[in-house]
């Protein structure tokens, strides 16, 4: 029995690989329609959705430090607010596991010359040395009911943007911070 066990495993996780590279391939082929929009604009409706959507949704707190001049990105805006709910989503379990109610936190700052970048924190427990390794593995989830998908596909959004997707401990209370990074139009050439 476990022999088949075995084998029905290694079909699925087969068939699940070949799901996720559709939606990788789908992701980057979706880039071509980038478009200059305002960043913060793209934050604020994302967040309206994001507690439009989710009950009980704890408060969002931004952190908007970006100069006129940065405001606008290159992006495909529809792909950029599926990342901020997918992390607006993610934080909110992380406290809902932790018992915590603070509000979430976005921030919009100035990055390297030519980006800015984004970020949703958490303050729930936390991640393990081990976990935040392991992050952004297809199929690596830390829910009960999860599926290892979701930071997978956004960490593939926004690398086909070009920019980065990292995790890190915030320096000071517990949590996590995700942050990734977009090109302005005025992004200084190689």
């Amino acid at each position: 029995m476990p022999e088949c066990r075995t084998a029905l495993q290694a079909e699925n996780f087969e068939r699940a690989a070949g799901i996720l590279n559709g939606i990788r391939a789908f992701a980057r082929k979706r880039v071509g329609t980038r478009e200059r929009c305002d960043v913060g604009q793209l934050v604020a409706e994302s967040v309206r959705i994001f507690r439009g959507m989710a009950a009980r949704a704890p408060d969002v707190q931004g952190l908007d430090t970006l100069p006129a001049a940065l405001r606008e990105v290159e992006a495909d805006p529809l792909q950029i607010q599926q990342v901020l709910l997918n992390l607006l989503k993610n934080a909110m379990d992380a406290q809902k596991a932790a018992g915590t109610s603070a509000a979430l936190e976005v921030s919009l700052q100035p990055a390297a010359p030519g980006w800015v970048q984004v970020g949703v924190r958490d303050h729930g427990c936390g991640l393990s040395e081990g976990e935040m390794q392991r992050l952004f593995e297809p199929f690596f989830t830390t829910k009960d009911d999860g599926m290892g998908l979701g930071l997978s596909i956004c960490k593939t959004i926004i690398e086909a943007h070009g920019g980065a997707l990292t995790a890190r401990v915030p320096e000071t209370g517990g949590g996590l911070q995700l942050l990734f990074t977009l090109t302005t139009p005025h992004a200084p050439g190689p």
